[in-house]
């Protein structure tokens, strides 16, 4: 009863699971694949969105925070948030995060992620399977993914940056009618604090 009671709390705010659905019903095997059971979305995700204005965006950034809350409150991590995980759902203004195949929890030894298909969106400790990892694993990838709705523009990725091979443009220098709480509040405090500890939580 309490997992079922979670599921419904993640749905409600923002995740796509499938609200009817028990914990028994939601997770199956397929050979050797452990398979969730999501709802079926109908409308796009947030790739189809460029350079929105502060206002929609941040809409829609809040809710998905609201939704990593429920997910961090459990000691879980997404590790794969971005545009491409973020359905717009039909004739709402409500954006829903989905993908959560790579959860894990924070003590879970599974830390790597297939680089080549979220990069500028993954933090560096995903990068490294001995990291911490924790809510401000995501908070890097929902700030990286607020940079992209306001510019159009993919930030570089954190290992370029690490190792000084790219620099992140400032926002303000493609978008200059984003407001100053946005750009250092929202973005640099989540994206440009490459070091973990340094990022604010969700």
């Amino acid at each position: 009863m309490e997992k079922n009671n979670w599921l419904k709390r993640l749905h409600s705010h923002g995740l796509g699971f499938y609200p009817q659905s028990g914990w028994g019903e939601l997770q199956f095997k397929e050979g050797d694949q452990v398979c969730l059971v999501m709802e079926y979305i109908q409308g796009q995700d947030l790739t189809h969105a460029n350079r929105l204005t502060e206002k929609e965006a941040l809409r829609y950034i809040r809710q998905i925070g609201s939704a990593l809350m429920v997910v961090h409150e459990n000691n879980l991590v997404h590790r794969d948030v971005r545009p491409a995980n973020i359905i717009m759902r039909q004739g709402k203004r409500e954006a829903v995060l989905i993908d959560f195949g790579l959860a894990v929890g924070f003590d879970h030894p599974l830390t790597t992620i297939n680089p080549t298909t979220a990069d500028g969106f993954t933090p560096l400790e995903l990068y490294h399977v001995d990291a911490e990892r924790g809510a401000y694993t995501d908070v890097y990838s929902l700030a990286a993914t607020l940079y992209q709705l306001l510019t159009g523009e993919k930030p570089p990725s954190v290992r370029d940056r690490s190792l000084a091979r790219a620099k992140l443009k400032p926002p303000q220098d493609v978008n200059p009618q984003m407001s100053d709480r946005t750009i250092y509040r929202t973005i640099c405090s989540g994206l440009t604090q490459l070091k973990l500890w340094n990022r604010f939580d969700v």
